[in-house]
């Protein structure tokens, strides 16, 4: 009876993990290059550098010591309870967006917390994955859900809300699509290559998001907009629009150390990135709230909720009625003008409290006719609001974002190459 030497590794027990050597193996990377490995209990193969994997092996097949599995337990616990720790904060801020978002129109509460969504989903399918260092398909989905996240905001920024005007018609087809090729290619490609056009993409949609914050804000600045933000402190405003730039700046800088743990197998790298987000999405709210119009609610209902609306409904209906009062005395001056002098007095005191509690509408549609907020760029986007130099800047900051976002990834993808990890993993 023959025997094939994969199936016979396959019924051997003793045999902790089973590598697929890769054909073209890169000569002269300290760390060795990327080789999948199943191991023993995994349904799914891990990436990792080649040198690396005789380490891991060693600790799968021999038994610790007590003071290096207490050690090892110490080191566990402590990154559950920092993983804990930032899930729950990032469930109440969670929470602040769903209270905050308008039920009638695109605003950067609804998607700002879509983005806090999303970005869960990376640590989650960390969890759900194989639990041995380096990268494997189920980080894939993880990264896909993040970053398609990221392109809704870029694509509500820079194109608006899709609508049957004539822009932005295709938005949701072209979602739809990239979705289908990057599922298909975790299925089906090979995991060195998987990894770096997962990282390109998702650095290239980190640093377009920052070049989109950037612009934004020159934007806002240059055409006069901003001053629709300015307290009488001062230009609070513009500090509250450089927020927005600020998390995304934070959010590129943190999530370098996750590549960083992929490629090179360093897992405690990702408690860094775990740690950042809680105050990324801090400054994203606080960036949220920067139109007057805009503030965060816990408890209190949201102006667009149904009792809010009654509430609304029900001091209109009160200021008709003194509308028609006012008719009334007015028609009464003609037989007792001292009553109505009296009584008018006190309606126009009434009439001057509600103004200022409820601006009149036309005094609002002005100012949007004037300037644009942070709201309405969401909902009609600067492509369409500056017709002249909307799109070549949007063409511009792409390529510029796409070439940065490939050298980021080629300096991640080849650090196996130029970093030796064998003393620091193996010892």
């Amino acid at each position: 009876k023959q025997h094939h030497p994969f199936l016979d590794r396959l019924q051997n027990q003793e045999y902790s993990i089973l590598k697929i050597q890769d054909g073209n193996k890169m000569a002269g990377c300290k760390s060795g290059w990327y080789e999948s490995v199943f191991y023993k209990g995994d349904s799914f193969a891990v990436a990792q550098p080649s040198k690396l994997i005789t380490c891991y092996q060693s600790t799968t097949t021999t038994t610790p010591s007590p003071s290096e599995e207490y050690a090892t337990m110490r080191v566990k616990e402590s990154a559950t309870l920092v993983q804990i720790t930032m899930f729950a904060g990032l469930l109440f801020l969670l929470f602040v967006m769903f209270r905050s978002y308008s039920r009638f129109k695109t605003d950067w509460y609804r998607l700002i917390g879509v983005y806090l969504i999303g970005t869960i989903g990376v640590p989650v399918s960390i969890l759900l994955g194989p639990q041995h260092p380096g990268f494997n398909r189920i980080v894939g989905f993880g990264i896909l859900v993040h970053n398609l996240a990221e392109v809704f905001i870029i694509g509500h920024v820079w194109f608006g809300n899709v609508n049957k005007r004539g822009h932005n018609r295709y938005g949701g087809i072209y979602t739809l699509l990239y979705v289908w090729v990057i599922l298909t290619l975790i299925a089906f490609l090979p995991h060195a290559p998987l990894f770096l056009i997962l990282m390109i993409q998702g650095a290239g949609c980190d640093w377009m998001l920052v070049a989109t914050f950037v612009h934004l804000g020159r934007w806002m600045n240059k055409t006069g907009n901003a001053e629709h933000f300015k307290s009488d402190g001062g230009c609070m405003g513009c500090v509250h629009a450089n927020l927005g730039l600020a998390a995304a700046i934070m959010h590129i800088v943190s999530i370098q150390p996750l590549f960083f743990s992929f490629a090179t197998t360093l897992q405690g790298l990702t408690l860094f990135t775990v740690i950042a987000l809680f105050p990324t999405f801090l400054v994203y709210i606080w960036f949220a709230a920067v139109d007057k119009l805009e503030s965060p609610f816990i408890i209190q209902p949201n102006p667009s909720s149904r009792a809010a609306m009654d509430c609304d409904r029900n001091q209109l209906l009160v200021r008709i009625l003194r509308k028609e009062n006012e008719i009334e005395l007015k028609q009464r001056s003609v037989v007792n003008p001292q009553e109505e002098k009296d009584d008018g007095a006190a309606a126009d005191q009434t009439q001057i409290v509600n103004n200022d509690e409820y601006p009149k509408p036309s005094d609002r549609d002005g100012d949007r006719k004037k300037s644009y907020t942070y709201g309405d760029v969401v909902v009609y986007g600067l492509v369409n609001i500056d017709k002249t130099n909307g799109m070549k800047w949007f063409k511009i900051l792409v390529g510029v974002t796409f070439s940065v976002s490939v050298a980021n990834s080629l300096l991640v993808f080849f650090s196996p190459c130029y970093i030796n990890m064998v003393p620091v993993v193996c010892d």
